[in-house]
């Protein structure tokens, strides 16, 4: 049993704090930090959680699940990112300046 723990730990402290980046998507600079924070707790992480072998299906299914949201996070991110840069040309090309 204690060797769960710190996996849990671990995976309590992922869904944390993808949660929070998913609850600020309408902030771009609170959605930036909150992605950055997660990035480098993961990197600080990741050796931990690439060791994890052969996890049972509880914790497979909530490695599912932070896979998920890691997802959802990359396509808003890159939606988001698109949007700015589609809005960018359309302003410059109503204003008729060229890039």
């Amino acid at each position: 049993m204690s060797a769960i723990n710190p996996v849990n730990n671990l995976l309590d402290a992922a869904e944390q704090k993808l949660g929070s980046a998913l609850s600020c998507l309408n902030s771009a600079s609170k959605f930036a930090a909150a992605s950055q924070e997660f990035e480098q707790w993961f990197s600080h992480h990741q050796p931990d959680l690439l060791a994890l072998t052969s996890p049972d299906p509880e914790v497979k299914e909530r490695l599912s699940g932070i896979l998920k949201k890691l997802s959802l996070l990359e396509q808003t991110a890159q939606r988001n990112a698109m949007i700015v840069g589609d809005l960018n040309t359309y302003i410059n090309d109503k204003l008729g300046r060229r890039i």
